[in-house]
């Protein structure tokens, strides 16, 4: 990162105290708190130092640093699916993309905004999308304790990280804090209705986790959380619906979009399109509509 790449950087802040940060050759510093971060092959680590929000035995950041050492984007009708509809609900000329991952989208956002801000926990995942050329600005970040200013960007895209998280309210508070006004929040996560979740709860075989999902969601609890921080649901789509039938029957855009008139709850990705509100948690007007 070359020091005009660095004067561009005034959206920036530090993600503990949230004081400016001025740049220096190989790290940025926090003005308030004198933190340092390191920019590491031109991506800034801007990791918080205070881990508040997840317990303190678990070090997520390595854990996912480890996830990153190896290729995960598939290349199937759903996942190219996916990506499709996710895009459409993407508008904005300053885009947040959190999560990345290997850049699974990345590069279809820099054609749709000027400025796309890059971000991911893991800094294999971050390299692995910078190697590929793509003009964006790369952060290693927790969602917990976003290092950005309030009310900077106009859109922020979080596919499949939610489901992730430790403290999905405080996440979801820092993401309607840097959106804009009526700013566009556009996300995915797995959704638990699905036929076969449903028919291994009635049956209760196979009930064991072995990936890092810690919370679960369905068309209701994702409507809620939404509402509760914040957010006001415009569109959610399935992206994919699968029956307990013949799987090759349903690799065809036009039946999944006749499935979803009849099954949009029960697709196996919830993708959603959210508008930032001025409404509070608290506000006793909105939530008597839940008493």
């Amino acid at each position: 990162m070359n020091q005009a790449q660095r004067k561009d950087l005034d959206f920036l802040c530090c993600p503990d105290c949230r004081g400016s940060l001025e740049a220096h050759r190989q790290y940025f510093q926090c003005r308030s708190c004198r933190g340092k971060f390191e920019v590491i092959d031109g991506i800034v680590d801007l990791y918080p130092k205070k881990n508040l929000f997840t317990p303190q035995n678990t070090d997520l950041k390595n854990v996912y640093e480890s996830c990153g050492e190896s290729s995960t984007l598939p290349d199937s009708f759903q996942y190219k699916r996916r990506k499709r509809l996710t895009l459409e609900f993407v508008e904005g000329n300053t885009i947040l993309e959190i999560g990345a991952s290997e850049g699974w989208m990345t590069k279809e956002l820099t054609q749709k905004a000027d400025t796309v801000v890059c971000c991911d926990i893991a800094l294999n995942y971050l390299k692995r999308v910078k190697e590929k050329g793509i003009q964006a600005s790369f952060f290693r970040i927790d969602v917990h304790s976003l290092p950005f200013q309030s009310g900077y960007f106009d859109c922020v895209v979080m596919t499949e990280v939610l489901e992730h998280l430790y403290s999905p309210y405080r996440a979801l508070e820092e993401i309607h804090r840097v959106l804009s006004p009526r700013g566009i929040f556009v996300l995915s996560v797995p959704n638990t209705m699905t036929p076969f979740n449903i028919l291994q709860n009635v049956f209760l075989k196979n009930f064991s986790k072995k990936d890092l999902h810690f919370n679960f969601y369905d068309v209701y609890a994702l409507t809620n959380l939404l509402w509760f921080t914040g957010f006001s649901v415009q569109k959610m789509k399935p992206a994919f619906i699968f029956l307990p039938v013949l799987k090759p029957l349903f690799y065809s855009d036009v039946l999944q979009k006749v499935l979803s008139l009849f099954f949009k709850n029960f697709g196996d990705k919830l993708i959603v399109k959210a508008v930032k509100s001025d409404r509070s948690f608290w506000d006793p007007m909105d939530r008597t509509s839940f008493l």
